[in-house]
């Protein structure tokens, strides 16, 4: 698989992506929170949020270890440890879930509430390592980007201007054309 090591692109998508998997780690908490969540139902939940996380953190590596290993070797490194010790976390709780099913049904409510313990010990943790990655990788992406290519980071960062702007109704962006499909595609060259 190739992946787009623009500097531009990465630090968008990855602060995309890190928005969406706080998304569904909270989601996960909710889902131990409620108390007729059931055992299969989280089972599965956490099956396939460490098959999102794992294939985060290998996408990661992929795409973003020399670039920081040039970087800052020592970071790159804790990156790496970080994300096997995540992977190694993930499974262990799936498995702890997985005990559930040997269990009678009245031990349910026990086994999950202390999953739900352990589930928010590991997403506090999660948040930190994307805290880190967001004020270190980031900030390092950013700074091998030109002023034009920095400012078009940040303007793309934001919120993007409603229809009405974009079709000149009104806003930054009057009188300008939006594409059919409604995207916006900037590519910058180094």
């Amino acid at each position: 698989m190739t992946f787009n090591t623009n500097p531009l692109f990465m630090g968008n998508a990855i602060a995309a992506i890190h928005k969406t998997l706080r998304a569904e780690l909270f989601a996960v908490s909710a889902l131990l929170s409620h108390p007729a969540a059931g055992i299969d139902e989280i089972i599965s939940k956490l099956a396939e949020i460490r098959q999102l996380l794992n294939t985060h953190s290998h996408q990661e590596d992929s795409a973003l270890e020399s670039l920081l290993r040039d970087y800052d070797p020592a970071m790159a490194n804790r990156m790496e440890d970080d994300h096997l010790k995540f992977g190694a976390q993930l499974q262990q709780l799936c498995a702890q879930a997985s005990t559930a099913q040997a269990l009678p049904e009245h031990r349910h409510c026990e086994l999950i509430e202390r999953l739900y313990l352990d589930w928010n010990r590991f997403v506090g943790e999660y948040l930190l390592h994307l805290d880190l990655e967001e004020r270190v990788l980031l900030p390092a992406l950013m700074r091998q980007l030109s002023p034009v290519e920095s400012l078009a980071c940040t303007l793309l960062m934001q919120a993007p201007p409603t229809r009405r702007e974009w079709l000149g109704t009104g806003g930054a962006h009057a009188g300008r054309v939006a594409p059919s499909n409604g995207s916006l595609s900037l590519e910058m060259s180094r």
